[in-house]
């Protein structure tokens, strides 16, 4: 298992097989896009940590989206 904590800008594009955000989803939504361009073709976003209610819409890629006891996530390919 590797962890690893970085500061968005200081990834650069196109580096990530797998980007995962665990954080509130308002912060979720301002950096969807950034996160988007550091993920390769072919890569995965993760995003958890939505309440079950909350819609999020993510305006590109295929969504799936799961919800278990009340909170949501998604996985854009």
């Amino acid at each position: 298992f590797l962890q690893c904590k970085f500061e968005l800008g200081s990834v650069p594009h196109s580096e990530c097989d797998l980007l995962v955000m665990n954080i509130i989803s308002s912060v979720q939504r301002e950096l969807l896009p950034a996160a988007r361009e550091r993920v390769r073709p072919g890569g995965v976003i993760i995003l958890s940590g939505f309440l079950a209610e909350e819609e999020f819409e993510i305006p590109f890629g295929k969504v799936e989206r799961r919800e278990l006891e009340g909170w949501a996530g998604y996985r854009v390919r």
